[in-house]
């Protein structure tokens, strides 16, 4: 009999990061949006990728790039405020 507690692993949902950035970035930045299209596909394309993880270690790389954009991301957007549009799920608003 094993002491290990069984978890299973926490699920995301899909969600477009596309259009909230792209509208963030032509609102608070000089920049075009349109300079940053190909590189928020690569994180949404990363994204897409972690969906439905399953617990085998050659999975994680996809994991810790998407983590690693994420890191990226902080630095060039302020913390204090969200990016505009509806970018979470139902479940995670109580």
């Amino acid at each position: 009999m094993s002491n290990l507690l069984l978890l299973p692993l926490k699920q995301t949902l899909p969600i477009s990061l596309s259009k909230p950035l792209l509208s963030y970035i032509s609102q608070h930045y000089d920049a075009s949006p349109k300079t940053f299209e190909s590189d928020i596909q690569v994180l949404q394309d990363t994204r897409d990728s972690i969906l439905n993880l399953s617990a085998h270690p050659f999975k994680l790389q996809n994991l810790l790039m998407y983590h690693t954009y994420l890191l990226g991301m902080l630095s060039k957007f302020p913390q204090d405020e969200r990016p505009p549009g509806n970018i979470t799920n139902q479940t995670d608003r109580d």
